[in-house]
């Protein structure tokens, strides 16, 4: 399954679990991931689900599992997470 949403880049500043302050120049809010950010490959266990009640908690676990609950930083970006566009960037999540 591929998770697709546009957002805006902008500076942030927060704190890890050990406290440690963190800041970046330009981070993007994840969404509430809901049915229409998500398309279906039929790769993944999460692509039967896809018409269903559940995918939307099946993709948030998923997201969750590998660290994306809040924020993508785009200096440093997470494996399966592509970027692309100018001022409103598209991100697109791959594989889950």
């Amino acid at each position: 399954m591929k998770i697709e949403f546009k957002a805006k880049a902008k500076p942030s500043l927060w704190y890890d679990s050990n406290f440690n302050k963190c800041v970046s120049d330009s981070t993007v809010t994840i969404p509430a991931i809901k049915r229409h950010h998500c398309a279906d490959e039929g790769k993944t266990r999460c692509d039967q689900y896809s018409n269903s009640n559940l995918c939307a908690a099946m993709v948030q676990r998923e997201l969750e599992a590998r660290g994306l609950t809040k924020r993508i930083d785009l200096n440093n970006l997470p494996e399966g997470v592509t970027v692309s566009g100018n001022f409103i960037k598209t991100i697109t999540i791959t594989n889950i």
